[in-house]
């Protein structure tokens, strides 16, 4: 079984996916958003920076060697590019063996190992040390449980590029609305911890979790630097992500579909009659990162009919999507796509082919590039080494690039002042857009 690194696509052997993917909770918060208080856990550190210095499992240097050698021979054979995306396979070898062999210990092995598969430029490549094993199979197991219900008080968290954790969302009825936290404010502090370090986004949630009925006290910061102590009780949090469809500003018509699964591209089958009418649409991808192959193909459709929807191509080849080839596009009108720096995979690819067909312009922020599958293997020591083994490309033939999507309009992120005036500059664009440039 080959998977994603993102880690929601399945992907089997003759470059085809199989329709498999994980629901996350409330409009799918990727990388960087987690409800506070869940059980979710940050996505885990790439395989290249798993070397950890103090080893818990004792191999010797010649262990990391043959795990080298393993590791190379199955990129030289199986990489998604036999051309290794430019980069000269065979002297990195002549480059890097020799250091691996004169490594002091393990550790230092591994993270030159790790060094030479970095040179690579592929997000889903990479190794994981057997000490670190288990530590990443953990990780990917939270990622893979679908998060709906959690003890906490019922907030949608986001890091700035300050390190502070700001709340991007109140749920309503929880007990972080009914105690008076408001979008845009900064957690300060827990209980009597104060919000440091690094790891913020991750201690917060954390600490804000815990046992229904427990108290917590949090100190917030409002956007003009004032602060303020709450406290509430935490509930038990329940999450069912759901379909939002309106219209906005007259005439413009509002989807958002939080994941590309079944449930939810059926819900908004349901909602797309009453926006036909209206005279352009805003298709928000923001922070979607799960959804299913043939899901993200029946919403393409809706606007597209019968098109070709690309496919993937790997070391030996590639194979195309199937499509419906007697679809008919239900919405033909103008249309813009949103997307933001956690809009991830599957998202993406469809965000790709609405544009490449010259059916919708790309709105917001650059998107996360995650357009490669991987394998994984298990190397003589026990430990494991990612690899892509294929790439989605356009229904031209064209590669869909790893550094993400950047938009036609973009767009910076709000500030504080802006989210909590309850305004998303981000639509607000999106619909002067499509009436300034109502085709692409």
């Amino acid at each position: 079984m080959r998977i994603l690194r993102d880690p929601r696509v399945v992907f089997v052997s003759g470059f085809l996916l199989v329709a498999l993917q994980v629901l996350d909770a409330q409009q799918a918060p990727a990388a960087g958003q987690t409800p506070a208080g869940s059980s979710g856990q940050p996505a885990p550190a790439s395989p290249a920076a798993a070397a950890p210095s103090q080893p818990a499992i004792t191999i010797g240097v010649t262990d990391v060697l043959r795990d080298f050698d393993s590791a190379w021979q199955t990129i030289k054979d199986n990489f998604v590019d036999p051309k290794t995306y430019g980069v000269d396979w065979d002297a990195l070898k002549t480059q890097y063996r020799p250091q691996v062999a004169a490594a002091p210990d393990p550790a230092s092995a591994y993270k030159l190992f790790a060094e030479m598969l970095d040179k690579l430029k592929s997000p889903n490549t990479g190794v994981t040390p057997p000490w670190a094993k288990a530590a990443a199979a953990d990780a990917n197991s939270s990622l893979n449980e679908p998060l709906l219900q959690y003890g906490g008080v019922g907030m949608l968290l986001q890091p700035l590029q300050s390190g502070d954790v700001f709340v991007l969302q109140v749920f309503k009825g929880t007990p972080a609305d009914k105690a008076g936290v408001l979008v845009g404010d900064v957690i300060t502090g827990v209980d009597d911890w104060r919000v440091a370090g690094d790891d913020a986004m991750n201690q917060v949630t954390q600490r804000v979790r815990g046992v229904v009925g427990t108290v917590v006290k949090l100190t917030l910061r409002d956007p003009e630097g004032k602060e303020r102590t709450l406290e509430m009780p935490r509930a038990q949090i329940d999450l069912r992500p759901s379909v939002d469809y309106r219209t906005v500003s007259g005439t413009i018509g509002y989807m958002r579909l939080p994941a590309l699964s079944k449930d939810l591209v059926d819900a908004a089958s349901k909602a797309l009659p009453s926006l036909l009418s209206t005279n352009g649409l805003v298709l928000d991808l923001r922070s979607v990162s799960s959804g299913t192959l043939d899901q993200m193909i029946v919403v393409a459709q809706w606007f597209l009919g019968a098109a070709s929807m690309g496919g993937l191509v790997g070391h030996q080849g590639g194979e195309a999507f199937p499509f419906n080839q007697n679809a008919v596009a239900a919405y033909q009108r103008p249309m813009v796509v949103l997307t933001n720096s956690n809009t991830y995979g599957i998202a993406e690819i469809l965000a790709w082919i609405l544009r490449d067909y010259k059916r919708a312009g790309i709105v917001g922020q650059k998107s996360a590039g995650q357009f490669e599958v991987a394998d994984e293997v298990t190397l003589p020591s026990g430990g494991l080494l990612d690899y892509a083994v294929g790439r989605f490309v356009t229904a031209q033939g064209d590669l869909m690039p790893l550094e993400g999507l950047t938009p036609d309009v973009s767009v910076d992120p709000p500030d504080l002042a802006t989210l909590r005036a309850g305004r998303d500059i981000v639509i607000e664009k999106a619909v002067d857009t499509l009436r300034s440039n109502p085709r692409w």
